[in-house]
């Protein structure tokens, strides 16, 4: 007789429904649930079987995961149950998290995975309309200037439920200026905004394809992607109000964190680096870079999204006369908001930053004009200049 499972049903607090099964136990009939694991079982997850055609309970006690939480294989062994390394993923709404995820402010640790992104320009001009699509997502971004807001603003992506982020800049400061919103449909929102709010030159917002976002969803985007904002310290915001995160359901929390992670993953690539906190890297002393100047010293290596100071560093408390006012403005933003602290003769670094480029680096530490190539160096002295022409003459060999 064929047999068949029907349905795997992941859900939490289970208990087994029935006594221990022997290979002598009867046929058990279609529809019926033959077995619930409990919460010690393989997985952090707990699994009900349920049959779908006749099946002989001795192999029932038999089927646990073989080939790990990866492949989700049944296979029949009598093996006693190991308990996993690390906890396996639960599958709720197609995405991948711990059940234990809490509705508190924290996003799951995703591991970075290679991922490819689409890019229309609908009208040819690439600085105008562009839709945005990530592999695997059920998202779509739509970046647009407001210069031509009108022309864009009836299509039929602007007619669903989402979350937008307004971007513009400021006479006084060199970081951006953002305001995060939400809207059901993001139209409606976006055209309030456009009469009454003078400080944004374009905009990027993102909707569901499958309309699978609601408004208690975005409402959690919204308050997440603000969050984001501040911890990063990146930028100003226009937001006046923090909305309150909605209550969601754990389901609903899991794939919402998703679609978050992948709207964060997309930023960066518009050119909007606001939403990444500055993550603590350990790197070896040799690449490591220093500047030691009237009484203070600095650390800082390049990276990837720029070049990083490193929480303990030392400013230069007095700015010269004759400092960049960009540079001035931006020494008095990262004040502002916590980033630098006034330790009395010294102004320090209260946690790792991101800067721009090593000059914009070493120009906020000596409170100057700085040429970041020829003021960082390492512990040999060799500056950041000699360091990469090395590199450069080493790739032509």
């Amino acid at each position: 007789m064929k047999n068949e499972l029907l349905l795997i049903v992941a859900f939490r607090s289970a208990k087994r429904t029935s006594a221990p099964h022997d290979s002598h136990s009867p046929t058990r009939t279609a529809g019926q649930i033959i077995y619930q694991s409990q919460d010690d079982g393989p997985w952090p997850i707990s699994v009900c079987f349920v049959l779908s055609s006749s099946i002989r309970s001795q192999s029932v006690d038999a089927l646990t995961p073989a080939g790990g939480p990866q492949t989700g294989r049944l296979e029949s062994h009598r093996q006693p149950r190991q308990q996993p390394a690390f906890p396996a993923p639960n599958l709720v709404h197609g995405c991948c998290a711990d059940p234990r995820l809490s509705k508190s402010h924290s996003m799951p640790d995703f591991p970075q995975r290679p991922f490819f992104i689409r890019i229309l320009v609908p009208t040819g001009d690439s600085d105008g309309l562009r839709i945005v699509e990530k592999s695997n997502w059920p998202g779509v971004g739509v970046v647009f200037n407001r210069t031509n807001y009108k022309e864009v603003v009836n299509r039929t992506e602007f007619g669903k439920t989402g979350v937008y982020v307004l971007i513009g800049t400021s006479d006084d400061s060199i970081l951006p200026v953002i305001y995060v919103g939400e809207g059901d449909p993001v139209r409606n929102r976006l055209n309030q905004h456009h009469g009454k709010k003078d400080f944004w030159n374009w905009a990027v917002f993102f909707v569901a394809k499958d309309d699978s976002l609601n408004k208690a969803h975005v409402q959690h985007l919204e308050s997440e992607l603000l969050r984001l904002a501040k911890e990063a310290k990146q930028c100003r915001l226009d937001n006046s109000q923090e909305p309150l995160p909605p209550t969601l359901s754990e389901a609903d929390t899991v794939f919402v964190e998703s679609f978050l992670q992948d709207i964060v993953s997309i930023f960066p690539l518009l050119g909007l680096g606001v939403f990444e906190k500055t993550v603590t890297t350990t790197k070896t002393p040799s690449e490591l870079l220093y500047i030691e100047s009237k009484g203070i010293r600095a650390t800082g290596f390049e990276d990837a999204r720029g070049f990083v100071v490193v929480k303990g560093s030392q400013v230069v408390k007095d700015e010269v006369q004759s400092i960049h006012q960009n540079i001035s403005n931006l020494r008095k933003d990262l004040l502002d908001q916590g980033v630098i602290v006034n330790n009395g003769q010294t102004l320090t670094f209260a946690q790792d930053q991101v800067f721009g480029s090593p000059s914009t680096a070493a120009a906020v530490i000596l409170g100057r004009s700085a040429n970041g190539r020829t003021e960082w160096r390492n512990s040999d002295g060799k500056t950041l200049k000699q360091l990469q022409l090395a590199v450069t003459d080493d790739a032509e060999e």
